[in-house]
């Protein structure tokens, strides 16, 4: 398709859909179905891209092995190993919807009429035209929205639409925002809703001559009739106040254990590095607290020698001491406020206090921002709240919880915290928490407070500074500066037949239809789950348009809006062609992980497998009937479904040897993640670093990934594993010393002292230098610093790093990938028997 990137796994418009046109799947068992031959590749994909097929193999067909061994492991879906170049990727192309290529394919986007996948992702490219159609699928129509999301500097930016003082044009019926689908009629005079059909008289001054085509004279010098993402300046009718001042309030734990670990240096000496990097300008205000017992306020007026603390001695019924706001302009401010954050070490190095009553320290933050605008709290929590208002209890008993055993841990302890949230959302406050501990800080339920104010949470257990310090002060980094939108509500419309059923995600809602942002980041997706309510025209497109209205940090007050069109269609077949991955995943991860709380395990590892079997035995039913039910088959586009759906089950939200902490972490986490970094989070990327010195100078920067199988493994070999948010480095246990000691300053591991944390040190050897370009390269496209860990055989870390090869048996009696596609392939038999 001229003008998009090679899929793999897609099939252009137009096309029959293959009877299970699926490359690379084992061969069919004797008895089975044969149709020797393989259709060509797709125009413009590599012929690698398609593993040669066993003689006898039907096409894109597997069989159904008596037993795993039979089947050839090498020949069963896996992701392409080998990196593609950046390509270019048209929205639109010949007036329809393109189907974008893997969600972490690097591509640059050229903005057509349609908003780009990365704004804006469905689960199905082609919509059907009837519930029914869909219900028959058992595919979900969801839409994962990230309107904010961080772009490649080559794809067309989002560019300023100013309407002036009219402010922007809109439907009078529906209120969608004017986009390149609206009909001009009545020679420029009126403009048809694309979304309700309503007739809304056009103002004079944005009227303009209509052509031959039926399109405006002007369409392609405004960004809104062209362009499917863009944003609107907005007039004064749109804001109920000024827009806020970025305003960032950080809350420290300065008790023994968080004195004792570093990790109370390590926050003061980060913030304080970053304070002139803190967007907003002139504009931006800042406020610091510190607590262990007490709480500690500071007071940082400008014109004070020095601060002045002022102290909340009773932590059963906080209070901010100080009157009015609490914040400080930061120019205004800036040598006390560098003052305090390098004295505050110092201040609590002999402090004796073991337990903190960090409940009410962001009880008494929250009502300290109220008292102003509202802003950003970043708190930084070392240990469990056990002192105080909303204190918490030890709910980590230790033993860890079979498949039948209900999570009833993962519920929030209090209600008291759900309040909190809500209150600070309703006063425009997120809450970031950066939670720095040695163990258990029922982050299941401090998780409440950033999962309903938009906010991150970040965790590390066990907190070393030597192993995160240089993590924690990226994230903490990105998290201040990365681009962001504050006090914004957003709502999705939907043309009429559709509507949204359910949002998940991490927001607040103060009315039905709108979600609530205090701030918004670029990282910060959500789910909108659709339904019927009447059927949709036989051919033609289906809209959706996600508006957000927000405040940027410069002061600004904009509506960004994406508006995205996909064809309508009246076959399952088309529908199976045009499912996305990516998307799907996305959707059902959040959706699984949000209920995992209250519920057991192997009920949320059921309803994963069910739904995979369940779209699995809709396709053969309805797409390829005629086939053998000796042979599993798979559409073209969900090929990889399967290996997924085992690397979900297998992820650490659904892991029974997960403490509860790392678990709750995990599941927050899954509820905001971008569509790009969902499916490498469960199927991670592992690459041989052995062989980087002999790479051609021309090669990709990243080597070729390997299965995720132990028995990639070599005894000699390194290797590099990534999901997005942590690596590893595995080294062999015959490695050759020579490689050791390029890359450690040592002939083995064992060599190195196993007192001290082991470290990728920085070395003067050409593998080292290789190395480190590759780490660099890694972080670069996942947008993140990556915690790297050493695994030294025998330690902890070696189970965590063997747990992430999905494709083996897992000491839990986890499936290898062979053996799970013998076991769904069972469970379609049965559903159609």
């Amino acid at each position: 398709m001229p003008g998009q990137p090679p899929m793999p796994g897609m099939v252009p418009p137009g096309q029959q859909p293959p009877m299970g046109g699926m490359p690379g799947m084992p061969p069919p068992m004797p008895g089975g179905m044969q149709q020797p031959g393989m259709p060509p590749p797709m125009p413009g994909m590599p012929q690698q891209a398609r593993p040669p097929m066993p003689t006898g193999m039907a096409p894109g067909m597997a069989a159904a092995a008596p037993a795993a061994s039979k089947i050839d492991p090498s020949q069963i879906p896996r992701p392409l190993p080998y990196a593609i170049p950046t390509q270019v990727f048209e929205t639109r192309r010949e007036s329809t919807h393109a189907i974008p290529p893997a969600a972490d394919a690097p591509i640059v986007i050229r903005d057509r009429g349609s908003c780009g996948p990365r704004f804006l992702r469905s689960t199905l490219n082609m919509v059907p035209q009837t519930g029914d159609l869909l219900k028959g699928s058992s595919l979900p129509l969801v839409a994962i929205i990230n309107p904010l999301a961080l772009q490649d500097p080559g794809d067309d930016p989002v560019e300023v639409a100013d309407f002036g003082a009219m402010g922007p044009v809109r439907c009078q019926a529906c209120k969608a925002y004017v986009n390149p689908y609206m009909r001009w009629t009545d020679g420029g005079r009126t403009m048809q809703c694309c979304f309700c059909g309503a007739n809304t008289e056009v103002p004079q001054e944005y009227q303009c001559h209509i052509g031959p085509d039926g399109e405006r004279r002007d369409k392609f010098e405004r960004p809104e009739l062209c362009r499917g993402s863009v944003e609107m300046t907005v007039t004064a009718e749109y804001q109920v106040r000024p827009p806020m001042a970025p305003t960032h309030f950080f809350l420290i734990d300065v008790s023994q254990p968080a004195v004792a670990s570093g990790a109370t240096a390590a926050i003061c000496s980060s913030i304080a590095r970053m304070l002139d990097e803190l967007p907003g300008g002139d504009r931006t205000q800042v406020c610091v607290a510190t607590f262990d017992a007490t709480i500690h306020f500071y007071s940082m007026r400008p014109g004070q020698a020095q601060p002045h603390m002022l102290v909340v001695p009773d932590t059963t019924d906080v209070y901010c001491p100080l009157a009015g706001n609490v914040v400080v302009n930061l120019k205004q401010s800036r040598e006390l406020v560098g003052s305090l954050l390098e004295s505050i070490p110092r201040m609590f190095q002999d402090t004796q206090v073991m337990e903190t009553c960090g409940g009410a320290a962001l009880k008494s933050a929250v009502e300290a921002l109220k008292g102003g605008e509202g802003g950003r709290l970043h708190a930084f929590l070392c240990s469990l709240p056990r002192r105080g208002a909303l204190h918490l209890r030890l709910r980590d008993v230790g033993r860890p919880p079979t498949d039948r055993d209900t999570l009833d841990n993962l519920l929030p302890e209090s209600k008291e915290y759900q309040a909190m949230a809500l209150d600070a959302a309703e006063h425009q406050i997120s809450i970031d928490l950066f939670v720095m501990t040695q163990g258990y800080v029922d982050v299941a339920t401090l998780g409440v407070l950033c999962s309903n104010t938009c906010g991150s949470l970040y965790h590390w257990c066990p907190w070393s500074p030597a192993l995160d310090g240089d993590e924690f002060f990226n994230d903490l980094r990105w998290s201040l500066v990365r681009p962001q939108g504050l006090e914004a509500v957003g709502r999705l419309r939907c043309s009429r037949g559709l509507a949204v059923e359910k949002y998940i995600g991490s927001f607040y809602r103060r009315v039905e239809t709108d979600l609530n942002f205090p701030a918004l980041s670029c990282d910060h997706a959500f789910a909108a789950k659709l339904l019927y309510e009447e059927k949709l025209p036989e051919r033609g497109e289906a809209y959706l348009q996600f508006a957000l209205l927000y405040s940027t940090t410069e002061g600004q007050r904009r509506v960004r809006v994406h508006t995205l069109a996909l064809p309508i269609t009246q076959s399952l077949g088309t529908t199976f062609r045009g499912a996305d991955l990516d998307a799907y995943m996305s959707y059902v991860s959040r959706k699984v992980s949000s209920q995992v709380p209250g519920h057991a395990l192997g009920a949320c590892k059921e309803a994963i497998n069910k739904a995979a079997a369940d779209a699995l035995v809709a396709y053969r039913t309805h797409c390829a009937a005629a086939s053998s039910s000796g042979q599993l088959i798979l559409p073209e586009a969900l090929k990889l479904l399967p290996l997924y759906t085992l690397a979900l089950s297998k992820h650490v939200v659904f892991r029974t040897d997960t403490r509860p902490d790392v678990r709750a972490a995990a599941m927050w986490r899954m509820l905001s993640l971008p569509v790009q970094r969902a499916v490498p989070l469960v199927y991670a990327r592992m690459v041989p670093l052995h062989g980087l010195l002999e790479r051609p100078q021309n090669a990709m920067p990243v080597p070729d990934k390997l299965w995720l199988s132990a028995e990639k493994l070599q005894p000699e070999g390194v290797y590099l594993l990534e999901n997005g948010f942590e690596a590893f480095i595995f080294v062999g246990k015959a490695v050759v010393p020579q490689t050791c000691q390029a890359l450690f300053g040592a002939p083995s591991l064992e060599a190195l002292d196993p007192a001290r944390p082991l470290l990728l040190p920085e070395l003067d050897t050409p593998l080292s230098a290789a190395v480190r370009a590759l780490l660099d390269e890694v972080r670069r496209q996942r947008s993140a610093y990556l915690r790297l860990r050493v695994v030294r055989r025998g330690e902890p870390i070696e189970s965590t790093f063997y747990s992430a090869l999905v494709e083996d048996r897992t000491p839990s009696g986890g499936m290898s990938y062979v053996e799970y596609l013998c076991f769904l392939h069972r469970q379609i038999q049965n559903k159609m028997s």
